[in-house]
C-alpha cells in the first residue's frame, strides 16, 4: 500500500501537468487522455489493494480472538540465516516439541522393560515364625520363594516390543525432520541470494529519474515514458514478491523449531 501511494503521487503529478499543458495547447488530447487513464489505473490498483488488505487484517483479527492488530511496517524485516545448516540443525532439533515428546516416550517404554523384568523374577521372602500346637512350640527363620509362572508371561515380550516401535517412530521422524529442514535451509540461503542480488542491480539499473529528465525535455513521449516506467514498477513488484516468498519460508524454518 506504501508503494501504491507512492505511484499515486507521482500519477497524479503527471495527470495535472499534462492537464495545465492541454489547456494551453501544449499536449493534445492523446497525451492528456493517457495521463488521466494512467491515474485511473494506479488509482484502482490501491483501492483493490486496500480492499485486500483491509480483509485480511479482518481475518487475522478474528485469530487473535477479536483484538485488533496494527500493522504499521512498511518493509519486511531483514533475517540473517545462519549458513552452518549443522549447528542451525542442532538448535533447532533441541526446540522441536514433537522429537521431545518421542524422547520422553522412548524413555518411558524402556522403563517400562526393566519394571517388567522386575515384576518377572522370582520374589525371595524371609522372617521369624513361631508356632505353638499341644505340648510342642516351634520357633524359627522361615525362607520363602514365589516363581511367577503366568501373570507376567508376556509382559516383557510385549514393552520389548513397544520400545522397538518408539524408537523406530522416533528414528523416521528425526530424518524426515532433518531432510525437511536441510531443503528449507537450502532453499532460504538460495532465496536470500537471489533477494540481494535482484535488490542491488534493479537499484543499479533504475532510469526512473532519467526518464523523468527525458519526458521534461522533450526527448520521449508520453507513452515511452509510461512503458518504460510501468517496466521498472514490475520489476520492483517482482522484487517485493521474492522478499514476501523468503520470509515465508524463514516463518517456516522458525515454525520447525
Amino acid at each position: 500500500q506504501n508503494e501504491y501511494n507512492r505511484r499515486l503521487k507521482h500519477a497524479t503529478g503527471i495527470a495535472d501537468s499534462y492537464k495545465k499543458r492541454y489547456e494551453i495547447g501544449e499536449a493534445n488530447i492523446l497525451d492528456y487522455n493517457k495521463a488521466q487513464m494512467n491515474l485511473l489505473n494506479v488509482t484502482k490498483e490501491m483501492e483493490n489493494n486496500e480492499i485486500e488488505r483491509k480483509s485480511l487484517l479482518a481475518e487475522l483479527v478474528s485469530l487473535n480472538g477479536g483484538k485488533p492488530i496494527e500493522l504499521a511496517d512498511t518493509l519486511f524485516s531483514s533475517s540473517t540465516i545462519n549458513p552452518d545448516f549443522g549447528q542451525w540443525y542442532t538448535q533447532a532439533e533441541q526446540n522441536n516439541p514433537a522429537l521431545a515428546a518421542l524422547k520422553q516416550e522412548v524413555e518411558a517404554s524402556q522403563r517400562e522393560i526393566q519394571l517388567s523384568r522386575a515384576l518377572s523374577l522370582p520374589k525371595f521372602n524371609a522372617g521369624y515364625m513361631s508356632e505353638k500346637i499341644v505340648g510342642e512350640r516351634f520357633q524359627g527363620v522361615t525362607v520363602g520363594l514365589s516363581i511367577p509362572l503366568w501373570e507376567n508371561k508376556n509382559t516383557v515380550k510385549y514393552a520389548k516390543s513397544k520400545y522397538a516401535a518408539y524408537q523406530s517412530a522416533e528414528a523416521d521422524s528425526k530424518l524426515k525432520y532433518y531432510n525437511h529442514l536441510m531443503m528449507l535451509h537450502q532453499k532460504a540461503l538460495g532465496m536470500q541470494f537471489n533477494v540481494d542480488d535482484y535488490r542491488t542491480k534493479l537499484k543499479s539499473f533504475s532510469n526512473t529519474d532519467l526518464l523523468q529528465k527525458a519526458l521534461d525535455k522533450g526527448e520521449i513521449s508520453l507513452v515511452e515514458y509510461l512503458y518504460e516506467l510501468s517496466f521498472y514498477y514490475d520489476s520492483f513488484e517482482k522484487l517485493l514478491e521474492m522478499e514476501r516468498d523468503l520470509n515465508r519460508v524463514i516463518v517456516e524454518m522458525n515454525y520447525c523449531q
